[in-house]
């Protein structure tokens, strides 16, 4: 990502609430012109950095987000990124977004954030495999995309989390009859249009 579509960037953020659908805190993300949502490896590390970046030192944390909590999506080479501790512990979540299982590093990484009160989230979530399982005694959410499975497949993927100490996050939740379903399966965090469509926060442009 050059600077010119940086200098170009909006902070766009979407409400996540708990099962009284009061607000918990909203998923970041930057949106750029023309954004296809393919990148590189190199540009979705700068995506991160530039997220951390709008996120605390161009808006503050708080002033972006009240006392609300920033949900990042962190990829594993940004995991390592100490940027990352610049940021307030109380006010943001961790959300790791995995192509490949966590190798020894990772882990050891993951365990030192949460040493020193990072919360950790799991991203997509679509049952116990090599990505998920050894991460998920460290994880405080774990996010699944309810557009993806049916009910079934969700009862299967949320029974089993039930008895870990975490909360299940559903993301996709566009009607009131998906936010119904999500409750009665077990869900406690929600996070979707029908409570709120993305929002650019004050309309205010980064620079880089």
């Amino acid at each position: 990502m050059n600077e010119l579509t940086l200098d170009n960037a909006l902070l766009r953020r979407q409400a996540i609430l708990d099962s009284q659908q009061e607000l918990v805190g909203y998923d970041l993300s930057l949106v750029t012109p023309n954004d296809c949502g393919q990148h590189t490896a190199l540009q979705e590390r700068a995506r991160a950095a530039a997220l951390v970046c709008a996120a605390y030192a161009e808006l503050g944390i708080r002033s972006a987000l009240g006392n609300s909590t920033a949900f990042l999506h962190t990829d594993p080479v940004f995991l390592h990124d100490d940027a990352i501790e610049a940021l307030p512990p109380d006010g943001v979540v961790l959300e790791l977004v995995l192509d490949t299982p966590p190798d020894a590093r990772m882990l050891e990484r993951c365990r030192a954030l949460r040493e020193r009160r990072y919360a950790l989230a799991l991203a997509d979530y679509n049952g116990l495999d090599a990505c998920s399982r050894p991460l998920l005694t460290l994880v405080d959410v774990v996010k699944i995309d309810i557009r993806t499975h049916d009910d079934a497949a969700l009862r299967e993927l949320a029974g089993p989390l039930a008895r870990l100490p975490l909360k299940l996050l559903a993301y996709g939740v566009d009607t009131p009859a998906d936010f119904a379903r999500c409750q009665a399966l077990g869900f406690q965090l929600f996070q979707g249009d029908h409570f709120a469509h993305a929002e650019t926060v004050s309309g205010r442009r980064l620079t880089p």
